[in-house]
């Protein structure tokens, strides 16, 4: 393993240590737009480091891929506020933390899942409620440490990032009654991307956020070939795709990029402020079910930013993790129940906190 990539393993493995990006920041003040806090998951057995956060399309049923201390894996059901279902144990994702590679097959009622350090995607049945042992109905094996994974349904595919080889690898379901699944295609990404470490589904393309070579390349879904890069920022972590435009969160440059993928260029790149510290380091990306907001979680700070499409302007950075913890907000998920609008912030210390953030959305008008 390269020191740059040990490097970036160490510093974005889950339950990151604050010291590791220096001195933690003074407590920033209570967010006025957390309406409600809802009662937290914190009996979840083995809720230690969030590694996904997955909901289904109506916003009503999420499932949380965790990793106990002890490092074996657990996939915990929820639903939408934040009430507790069943729980199975994994235990594929032994070894160390950091990837957010878990993806939801809502259709078939499977979760394709990453094991970061064993260079294999375990498809997991969660059509039953979870109890005891995980249902594997296959794992397919990609000899490459996989760090996010897609699903695409129009397709019936996944896709996985492999930093070690700078490759997307194509896996699908095999033909006939039996559930097996197959490697279809790898996708040699080597010439433009350098550690890729997120992606996000267009419509008709694969959007590959690469971290060391600070841009993100664009993979035609008909061809499976590299047709364009673009610039995204200092290391470039996450992206999500809404309504033609790629968000990319930018850890070292602390921008959120925002690229139109039809006309293949930048529109923006937007300045991620911290609480009390000047180097905040995004990781996460969510957008809002309507498109309106853009939310941005930081390392650093213990933050989250919401920028707001409308105005294109940040309306809010505000504190998403309790002053006394020491410990990182991870994953996002923004979902609307009735006529809330929530966010879903996964502590990676253990916690699953839900805001409601009405106040946000009166902001961007």
């Amino acid at each position: 393993m390269s020191s740059r990539v040990a490097k970036w393993v160490f510093v974005l493995m889950a339950g990151v240590a604050l010291s590791a990006l220096g001195a933690a920041p003074q407590p920033g003040p209570s967010p006025h737009i957390v309406l409600e806090q809802p009662p937290q998951l914190d009996a979840i057995r083995g809720l230690a480091d969030t590694e996904a956060l997955l909901l289904n399309a109506a916003g009503t049923k999420g499932y949380i891929v965790h990793v106990d201390r002890a490092d074996n894996a657990f996939i915990t059901e929820f639903t939408v506020p934040n009430t507790k279902g069943g729980q199975c144990e994994l235990g594929v994702l032994k070894g160390p933390r950091g990837s957010h590679a878990a993806a939801y097959d809502e259709a078939n009622a499977r979760l394709w899942v990453g094991n970061f350090p064993e260079g294999n995607v375990s498809v997991v049945d969660v059509s039953q409620p979870l109890k005891e042992k995980c249902v594997v109905t296959g794992t397919v094996a990609i000899n490459d440490s996989a760090t996010d994974v897609v699903y695409d349904s129009g397709r019936n595919q996944a896709y996985v990032s492999g930093l070690m080889t700078n490759s997307v690898y194509v896996l699908a379901r095999k033909e006939g009654e039996k559930e097996e699944y197959e490697l279809k295609a790898t996708v040699d990404l080597s010439e433009a991307c350098l550690g890729p470490n997120a992606i996000a589904l267009g419509a008709d393309a694969l959007y590959v956020a690469c971290m060391f070579t600070n841009n993100v390349v664009r993979v035609n879904l008909g061809t499976l070939k590299a047709d364009g890069a673009i610039s995204a920022g200092e290391e470039p972590v996450d992206a999500k795709f809404y309504g033609g435009k790629l968000y990319v969160a930018a850890a070292v440059s602390n921008t959120l990029e925002i690229v139109d993928t039809a006309a293949w260029q930048s529109l923006n790149s937007v300045p991620i402020p911290g609480l009390q510290t000047v180097d905040p380091h995004p990781r996460y990306v969510a957008v809002s079910p309507d498109g309106r907001l853009v939310y941005v979680s930081s390392v650093a700070d213990q933050s989250v930013t919401a920028f707001c499409q409308i105005t294109n302007s940040v309306v809010a950075t505000f504190r998403a993790i309790a002053e006394t913890r020491i410990t990182t907000p991870g994953v996002l998920a923004a979902v609307d129940q009735g006529e809330k609008h929530l966010l879903h912030v996964a502590d990676k210390g253990g916690l699953l906190q839900v805001f409601v953030v009405d106040e946000l959305y009166e902001k961007c008008k």
